[in-house]
């Protein structure tokens, strides 16, 4: 018997290695949404305005990967805003760069003007203490 035949070595190649990114509590089967971010001051800053991540995994000294759980709201933000939603297996979800393996996109805007406006709205939103649930923010 070759060694490329052997079920003891199919066995060592198919054992699932532990995943990192599953937070304590969590079926490591559950389908978790990663989100990359990376702040270099004063040249670069992609970062959420507002989602609770389940887990937040530092990378390096600029890039972080937010890791959310199915069905989380967040909203990313560089010159570009989107508000998007973490899938269910039986969700379609859109590839967004950055964003694995893709979210439900609710909201997109680009351009400086118009991310200034929407969040000037998201902030509104925020002080009337309307959708605390989907800023992951208590009300007092």
């Amino acid at each position: 018997m070759t060694a490329s035949t052997s079920p003891a070595a199919g066995a060592a190649t198919a054992a699932p290695q532990p995943s990192f990114i599953v937070p304590s509590g969590q079926s490591a089967s559950a389908r978790l949404t990663r989100v990359a971010l990376a702040y270099i001051e004063a040249r670069f800053k992609l970062y959420l305005r507002f989602g609770e991540p389940a887990r937040t995994l530092r990378l390096d000294d600029w890039l972080r990967c937010a890791v959310f759980l199915q069905g989380a709201m967040l909203c990313r933000i560089r010159w570009q805003l989107m508000v998007m939603q973490a899938c269910t297996p039986l969700d379609a979800a859109q590839r967004i760069p950055g964003v694995q393996p893709g979210a439900r996109l609710l909201l997109h805007t680009e351009g400086d003007a118009n991310v200034r406006t929407v969040l000037e709205r998201i902030d509104g939103i925020e002080a009337l203490g309307i959708a605390a649930w989907l800023t992951g923010k208590v009300l007092p």
